[in-house]
């Protein structure tokens, strides 16, 4: 697999944001920015060619915050093998992958890239 990075100008992505293609729904994908009990956490929902976030908010309580993501997870109706997520923890980066309705936590030697 090939992976293509595309760099767009300020004045490409105006364009795009004004003028969006028509939606097309397609391969569902939820990406997660796990806060970590003082960052914000995010959600975000990827339908065939639109991606928007569907939750954000602070919560200092890692407990609460992981209940929140699950809820969140069940009202979106995706299975585990379609979320994935990074948190930072000191140094480390972590990529959580829920695979099998288990989180399986990867460190990675790098800040987070997307790679195919």
């Amino acid at each position: 697999m090939r992976l293509t990075v595309t760099f767009w100008s300020d004045t490409d992505l105006q364009r795009c944001i004004n003028n969006p293609p028509p939606f097309k729904p397609g391969f569902i994908f939820v990406f997660c920015d796990f806060g970590g009990g003082h960052d914000e956490n995010v959600i975000a929902l990827r339908n065939g060619n639109k991606v928007e976030l569907v939750a954000c908010w602070v919560e200092h309580n890692k407990e609460a915050a992981a209940g929140r993501f699950i809820r969140e997870f069940v009202k979106l109706k995706v299975k585990p093998n379609q979320i994935a997520g990074t948190l930072r923890i000191k140094s480390n980066w972590i990529y959580w992958n829920a695979v099998a309705g288990q989180l399986d936590a990867r460190i990675l030697v790098c800040p987070p890239v997307f790679r195919a």
